[in-house]
């Protein structure tokens, strides 16, 4: 029975792995999850889980965010949600601070503050965030800031 539960587990986080980095390929930013989480929520659980997901404190890289993933039995369901969202949109969270020199490579504190600030202070979800931040590669198409939600 344990073993039964383990192997749905471990093909459940398989399969949410292979979706985010089929999408992760994608062009279309509008491809991202229906989250649960309210952006307080969501902030709340990546400080708690920041330790945790970069062991070696030099930021979160996308290994060690796979690696988590790969282990959902390790976190709570909205922990794993928190996950899958920031996994869906770690280039953009990564590049809201210029903090590292070259390219950007991991989710740092800073990171995570800025997206704190983006989304606790302004009416942006994570989606929207994410879909204006990708309208950066087409520069003719931003025409202004970036749009409140409705909620």
């Amino acid at each position: 029975m344990e073993a039964n539960k383990r192997d749905d587990g471990f093909k459940r986080a398989l399969a949410d792995v292979r979706s985010l980095l089929a999408d992760a390929e994608s062009d279309d930013p509008s491809i991202l999850l229906t989250p649960t989480l309210d952006n307080e929520e969501l902030i709340s659980l990546l400080k708690a889980n920041f330790d945790r997901l970069d062991p070696n404190d030099d930021g979160i890289s996308r290994q060690e965010l796979l690696t988590a993933l790969s282990n959902p039995q390790s976190f709570s369901v909205a922990e794993y949600e928190m996950l899958k969202l920031v996994a869906k949109c770690f280039d953009t969270i990564i590049n809201l601070s210029d903090d590292e020199p070259g390219e950007e490579m991991r989710l740092s504190r800073m990171d995570m503050e800025v997206l704190s600030q983006f989304l606790l202070h302004s009416k942006l979800t994570i989606q929207e965030l994410h879909m204006w931040c990708s309208l950066g590669d087409q520069p003719d198409s931003i025409t202004g800031p970036p749009p409140l939600s409705d909620g």
